[in-house]
């Protein structure tokens, strides 16, 4: 049994429960750990515990968890790669824990924040569709690691 124990580090343990549960994979987290999302997902993924994706952010230069809304688009490409070779993520999905940070609390604010972190995830869909499609992505890997199988 493989559990995760403190952000990215994993822990061997006797007990069996994976059936039981599946991790909440908080992008930001993986930021303070010195870590990628990517990272964090594929990790998850790889061991068949990937359950959520808290779709946030951070500022990497800050050093505190401050929960901004994902807007980098190549961050979400990747993000949405993890989802796709898992084959999804249900009954988990995407939650934002995320603030604006800014003064205004305005509903009209609010509701543009998180139009804008869906709308990067939606391209980082496209993105991953478009990778998928032309196979670029996977020759690369493939030609990356081809010596491991010999």
């Amino acid at each position: 049994m493989i559990l995760l124990g403190m952000t990215g580090m994993l822990q061997h343990q006797q007990i069996s429960c994976e059936s039981e549960f599946k991790l909440n994979i908080e992008c930001n987290h993986a930021t303070l750990s010195g870590h990628s999302c990517y990272h964090e997902l594929e990790t998850a993924r790889l061991n068949g515990l990937l359950g959520n994706v808290d779709a946030n952010t951070g500022d990497p230069q800050t050093g505190w968890d401050t929960d901004q809304f994902l807007t980098d688009i190549a961050d979400a490409t990747l993000v949405i790669h993890s989802v796709v070779k898992n084959g999804g993520i249900a009954p988990g999905g995407f939650n934002f824990d995320a603030k604006l940070w800014r003064e205004s609390t305005d509903v009209e604010d609010l509701f543009i924040a998180h139009i804008s972190g869906m709308d990067t995830l939606a391209r980082g869909l496209r993105n991953v569709v478009k990778l998928i499609e032309d196979g670029s992505l996977h020759e690369l890997v493939r030609k990356r690691y081809e010596s491991f199988d010999t």
